[in-house]
């Protein structure tokens, strides 16, 4: 079962995020290994635009899911807190993803448990026409569509039907290289050396590690 969380506003916001949020694992002692202390945040490069748009006076909502645990409570009232408008539904049947972060003299490696979250069972029809009917611009990533095969068929969907809900909206995304330890399917990675974001967006915005 899902239970809603979306923004009461009768008009739309400039911009809309869609994407994974996950809780973030950092030890403070030592490496993951043998640490014995830790502190939690959150990542996710859709919520950090959206923040990041809030805070500089635009009106700016994240889209996805949530499980109706304790790592999405916190995710959903610092994103609200920070003036994000969230559109968001809260899963009771799959978690909110965990990332961790081992920190290392030489860099920071990271570890994904996303498989089977509740931001993977976004699919077709979660953003809708009357949702996104005013809406100027839609942000995601490359991961999003690589989440599952039912978020890749929202984004697909999403950029199918834009010019219905707003002809004059632009799309973006932002395209990586690497998704992490998160063990996606092969099969949901673009095959081709164009991602279908991309070919779809107004404005692709690759990583280094991307554009190579």
């Amino acid at each position: 079962m899902s239970t809603p969380l979306l923004c009461e506003a009768t008009t739309a916001p400039e911009i809309v995020c869609v994407g994974e949020t996950m809780a973030l694992v950092t030890p403070t002692d030592a490496q993951l290994s043998e640490a014995t202390s830790a502190r939690i945040g959150f990542g996710g490069a859709e919520s950090n635009v959206s923040a990041g748009l809030a805070a500089v006076g635009h009106r700016a909502a994240w889209a996805s899911r949530l499980g109706d645990d304790p790592f999405g409570v916190r995710i959903s009232t610092d994103l609200e807190r920070r003036g994000v408008e969230l559109w968001v539904e809260h899963d009771e049947d799959a978690p909110t993803g965990v990332m961790f972060k081992d920190p290392g003299a030489e860099g920071s490696a990271v570890y994904y448990y996303r498989r089977g979250s509740a931001a993977s069972r976004m699919a077709r029809g979660y953003l809708s026409i009357e949702r996104l009917t005013g809406v100027k611009i839609v942000h995601t990533t490359g991961i999003t569509p690589a989440l599952s095969a039912s978020c890749r068929e929202m984004v697909d969907h999403c950029s199918s039907m834009r010019a219905r809900w707003a002809p004059s909206c632009r799309s973006t995304s932002t395209i990586g290289a690497r998704c992490g330890r998160s063990r996606m399917p092969r099969q949901l990675l673009p095959v081709s050396r164009t991602p279908p974001t991309s070919r779809s967006s107004d404005v692709t915005r690759p990583s280094v590690s991307g554009a190579q």
